[in-house]
């Protein structure tokens, strides 16, 4: 799993640990869970108090079954919502703080000052950075669990405005209450939208929405011109999917192929649920197994049931992989 968080929270750059935190009421499997996961991260920048504080948040169990995979590649056979906790860790991203310098090199100063943290940044043709990526087609749908509550699941695709490919896009999906007030905010990110293109994107809140129904979705992009994050990439193959209903368990699966001359281990594959007319209704990830040059695997990620309650019948998928 160390590998796998890495993914997520850095875009495969690996993280670094912010000192030390305080567990608060965590206990004893949460609290070694979480010295587990300060320790297996170093080099890019989070805050360990919130991955902590999350951490606290896990059941005895799920703690558990965590601390006997954190050297799992991938989060197959990971639950669903042990999948989302696991996206929820962008939250915990520091931005305040970029990439360490290497010590070999003299560097000039990281930290931006209030001014300038406040200011647009503009690229080549002029816009400023919250006009390089939109919002395309998007959707959400709701459903309640066994327990009563109402959850969420949420997509969109996330246009790219610039003639640049844009690394490391910031995306909030604001839930807002009937009385217009925001009850659930989850963010994640996009490690490549190719120039002039789209990408898809999606999340899901396991807040109890109940009291708020009906409830909007708000959702912003937001990207930078320059980003640490920017790489090397390529566009994995997909082949038509396939939308598996299940009373208890639904799926969609499909294939992908490495068309690069090189292996990938970690990559995220993202799909939006669209209902026969094209309608968003939610999303689905995950991260394949690794694929070799010019391989063809099989993939499968779980899909929740509010998008199939609202009539979801086919996902639009996408992969990118990253080149270190």
């Amino acid at each position: 799993m160390k590998r796998a968080l890495a993914v997520v929270l850095a875009a495969s750059l690996t993280l670094w640990g912010c000192g030390s935190g305080d567990d608060g009421d965590a206990g004893a499997k949460q609290s070694e869970l979480a010295d587990l996961l300060v320790a297996e991260t170093e080099g890019v920048t989070f805050d360990e108090q919130c991955v902590r504080d999350k951490t606290a948040d896990l059941s005895e169990d799920d703690a558990q079954f965590l601390i006997d995979n954190i050297d799992a590649t991938d989060t197959e056979g990971f639950s669903s919502e042990l999948q989302s906790w696991v996206d929820s860790l962008f939250e915990c991203l520091d931005d305040s703080v970029t990439e360490a310098p290497d010590e070999t090199e003299a560097t000039e100063p990281t930290l931006a000052d209030e001014t300038e943290a406040t200011e647009p940044t503009d690229d080549s043709d002029g816009a400023s950075a919250a006009d390089l990526a939109s919002i395309g087609k998007s959707g959400f749908s709701t459903w309640t669990n066994g327990s009563g509550e109402t959850w969420a699941s949420a997509a969109a695709l996330v246009n790219n405005n610039s003639d640049q490919d844009l690394f490391g896009t910031e995306v909030t999906f604001n839930f807002i209450g009937a009385d217009g007030i925001p009850v659930a905010t989850e963010s994640t990110y996009i490690d490549v939208v190719p120039a002039g293109d789209s990408f898809p994107v999606q999340t899901g809140t396991y807040t109890d929405l109940t009291s708020a129904l009906p409830i909007t979705v708000e959702i912003n992009a937001y990207a930078e011109p320059d980003s640490f994050f920017e790489t090397d990439w390529v566009e994995l193959e997909l082949s038509p999917t396939t939308v598996n209903p299940d009373e208890y368990f639904t799926t969609v699966s499909g294939t992908v192929t490495n068309p690069a001359d090189e292996s990938f281990d970690f990559y995220q594959l993202t799909c939006l649920i669209v209902t026969a007319d094209g309608t968003v209704v939610g999303g689905a990830f995950t991260f394949p197994d690794r694929v070799a040059p010019g391989q063809t695997i099989a993939w499968e990620a779980s899909v929740d049931d509010g998008p199939i309650q609202a009539g979801g019948v086919d996902a639009e998928c996408r992969s990118i992989a990253t080149i270190s």
